[in-house]
């Protein structure tokens, strides 16, 4: 499937686009390929763009004391943004790094203001895709107020196992906020309680 296929599963699963209007984003995005390790956005940048990643997997982080917080992870068939650099075009409070060598679709800012203006299908998208980012952000914060470290690991390897896949364990670590020695005595214990089956890596 090749990468317009892609967003025109996900976009079109979500609302029905006009042709005129289909044909007016695609004219806008331009595809670009990340490398491993190389940032999309960094720290102090004003971002310019959204993307949506066709393939691969990155990751944005804030910087404290030369030590790496990781924020949140992005794989294949979501969006990532600098969201607040943004919509306030000021500098980004945190970096987007590839953790894989990534194939995103980009939209600049301003044809994305554009397209919110031109029809309705364009703000139920925006609509839906917000609303889902702030179900995503609101369990966040309430895992990382109640639960456990070891109950915010089993979350992850039911909603996000791609993540345990593909992501180093010291980035998973601090996603979680524990220390990555903490984050191998919690793999360990659920590996030994539910045996190979699990899923869950030594």
């Amino acid at each position: 499937m090749d990468t317009l296929a892609i967003i025109a599963d996900y976009y079109h699963s979500l609302t029905t686009i006009p042709d005129e209007e289909w044909n007016w984003f695609v004219a806008r995005l331009l595809e670009k390929r990340i490398e491993k390790y190389q940032h999309w956005v960094k720290e102090g940048q004003i971002a310019h763009e959204y993307a949506f990643i066709v393939k691969g997997f990155m990751y944005s982080y804030y910087m404290k004391e030369d030590k790496e917080i990781v924020r949140d992870f992005f794989s294949e068939n979501s969006h990532a943004s600098a969201h607040t650099s943004l919509i306030t075009r000021t500098p980004s409070l945190y970096s987007i790094q590839a953790l894989e060598p990534t194939t995103i679709l980009t939209l600049s800012y301003h044809d994305n203001q554009e397209l919110f203006c031109r029809h309705s299908c364009w703000q139920e998208i925006g609509r839906l895709t917000a609303e889902e980012r702030y179900k995503q952000k609101e369990e966040r914060e309430r895992s990382f107020l109640l639960d456990t470290p070891e109950t915010r690991y089993m979350k992850i390897l039911k909603n996000m196992p791609e993540v345990l896949q593909r992501a180093p364990q010291y980035h998973i670590a601090s996603y979680l906020g524990i220390s990555p020695e903490t984050l191998s005595r919690i793999r360990r214990k659920i590996a030994t309680n539910n045996g190979p089956s699990s899923g869950v890596l030594s």
